[in-house]
Formats: C-alpha cells, sequence, structure tokens
C-alpha cells in the first residue's frame, strides 16, 4: 500500500524514485538473508507474490518432476490454475482483495463525485471546522485532504474484504454448510483474479500505450546520455494514442468478460466443494450478488466526469 500511495499521491520526482527503490532493493536482500529467497519471495515480496497471483490465470505452469526433481513447463487450460489451488492464509485474501481495491480507488479518486464529496462539503462539517468553505481555503485543506484520500486508500483493502466476508457468512447461512466461513473465504478467494486481472488492463490500457513502449527506446539509453545500446534508442518514442471511444468500449467490454470468468470460476469451485448441487447453487445466489456489485462499480467508475473538467 505504500508503493500504491507513492504512485497515487506522491509527487513521483525521479530522485525520489530512485531512492524508494535503492530502499526497497536494501529491503529485499535483508529478507533473503533473514528468511531465504524461496520464503521471501513466495511470501513477502510483494511484486512476486502479485505476478505469482496472475500466473494462476496463465495456461502455462512449472511443474516439478517428482523424479528427477527439475521443473517443467507444462500447457493446461486458462484460468485451470483457479480451480486446482487455493489461498494458504487468510492475508493472501485481503492481498487479492488489495489488488482490486487500491486499482478501484485510483479510478474513483479522480471523478468529480470523490473531488465534491471533500472539497463542496455535503455535511458542512470543514466549513463550521474551519469558518469558511474548503475551497476557499485550498492551502489550508490541500493536507488535510492529502490525509483523507491517504486514509480511504488504505482502508480500502479492508472495505472489501468486510464485503468478502459478509458474502461468505450469508453463503454459509444459505447452505448451511460444516465449513467454517474462514475456509469459505479461502475457497473462493483465486476466482477474485480475473476480476483483479482485467481492472489492471483496463486502468493502465492508455497509460501502456502512451507510456509503456517507451521501455523499448529506454533499455538502449537508460540514463538519457545518447546512448544506442541495443539500436532502439529511436524506436517508439511517440505515443499511441487510439480513438477515445475504442479506449471507453475496450475497458467496458474487459470488465463484463473477467466478471463474467469470475462467476463462472466461483460456480466450478462451489461444485467442488460443496457435497450437493443444490448447496453449490445456492452458495452463488451471494457471490452472483458481490460479481454483478463489483461490475457495477467499476463501470460506474468509468463513466464519471473526471476531476480535471471540474477544475478548470
Amino acid at each position: 500500500m505504500a508503493f500504491i500511495w507513492f504512485e497515487l499521491l506522491g509527487h513521483g520526482k525521479p530522485v525520489d524514485l530512485a531512492r524508494v527503490l535503492v530502499g526497497y532493493t536494501g529491503v529485499n536482500l535483508f529478507g533473503v538473508w533473514l528468511l531465504g529467497s524461496r520464503a521471501w519471495f513466495s511470501h513477502c515480496e510483494l511484486f512476486s507474490v502479485f505476478f505469482r497471483l496472475v500466473g494462476i490465470l496463465a495456461p502455462l505452469s512449472l511443474r516439478r518432476d517428482s523424479a528427477s526433481g527439475r521443473q517443467r513447463l507444462i500447457l493446461r487450460y486458462p484460468l485451470a490454475g483457479v480451480l486446482s489451488e487455493r489461498p494458504e492464509h487468510i492475508s493472501t485474501v485481503i492481498f487479492v482483495l488489495a489488488m482490486l481495491a487500491a486499482t478501484a480507488f485510483d479510478g474513483l479518486k479522480v471523478t468529480q463525485w470523490w473531488v465534491n464529496l471533500f472539497w463542496k462539503d455535503p455535511t458542512g462539517w470543514l466549513t463550521h471546522i474551519f469558518e469558511r468553505p474548503p475551497f476557499h481555503a485550498l492551502a489550508t485543506m490541500m493536507p488535510w485532504y492529502r490525509a483523507w484520500e491517504t486514509l480511504w486508500l488504505f482502508a480500502s483493502p479492508f472495505l472489501y474484504f468486510g464485503v468478502y466476508i459478509l458474502v461468505i457468512a450469508l453463503t454459509k447461512l444459505l447452505t448451511r454448510s460444516n465449513r467454517s466461513v474462514k475456509t469459505l473465504a479461502l475457497d473462493f478467494a483465486y476466482p477474485l483474479l480475473p476480476i483483479v486481472l482485467v481492472y489492471h488492463a483496463t486502468h493502465y490500457f492508455s497509460l501502456l500505450l502512451s507510456h509503456g513502449l517507451k521501455i523499448i527506446s529506454l533499455v538502449s539509453d537508460p540514463f538519457g546520455w545518447r546512448w544506442d545500446l541495443f539500436g532502439t534508442a529511436l524506436k517508439f518514442r511517440a505515443p499511441i494514442l487510439p480513438e477515445l471511444g475504442l479506449v471507453w468500449h475496450t475497458q467496458v467490454g474487459l470488465i463484463l468478460i473477467g466478471h463474467v470468468m469470475s462467476i463462472w470460476l466461483a460456480h466450478r469451485v462451489a461444485l467442488n466443494v460443496f457435497d450437493s448441487r443444490r448447496q453449490a447453487m445456492l452458495s452463488q445466489l451471494p457471490m452472483v450478488l458481490l460479481m454483478v456489485a463489483f461490475t457495477i462499480f467499476g463501470l460506474w467508475i468509468l463513466a464519471q466526469p473526471l476531476t480535471a473538467i471540474l477544475m478548470r
């Protein structure tokens, strides 16, 4: 969450980013020394955990041969990993929901609705405390606004987790299952991964087209010293700017596809978890409501006017 805070709310100057990355490298080296590389990168290093979770959806998997002990690459159906793997600890469930919540918050914070929630002071509390409307005390209120956004950013995974646990508790009540709420929460966590994947693809779609391709030129001249190490220094410097309608419809399509995949995976997991098809069907009523709520929220964020229009 600190990394996400730095991306969304920090100043983002290159020298600050360099310091953060150097410090994070030191943390990783200490962690590997303390716990060993396998344990650290399996459970502690956030990017390794993130990509391992996304990799569960992949059509390729690494399997260790029981005879030779060597790992080999195998081909499988896409999304099949969700049906064969399960989180080991509730912290992984919170991490999955943090992946979802942080992306949703990044989209939410630039909408007019979110900005109005603070600066127009619908409750009147801030106007009463500071004796004038927040927008008329911009310099004074900016640190408060930053703290307000920080609070909700760090709270967002736990809000999502609370809603998720409520849905799981309702699932247990409807099915009268002997499995505990914690066990069911672990069972149905990975079916949320397609939603996580499409949220990230949707959110960073335009960024990848406008800035992501520049990595091809930067690998040849990483410091701006006019190097051309691999002959790509002048390649793909101009951003790709597709028609905005195409971008928006692609984002909507990705969100809908991801949520349909999640509902289908949750249904398959339910058939494996519960003793009868009736229990599996009943368990999906709260889960479908949760998925539909996530879909509506994601589409609502996409449809909102952005802050730039308000602040002109």
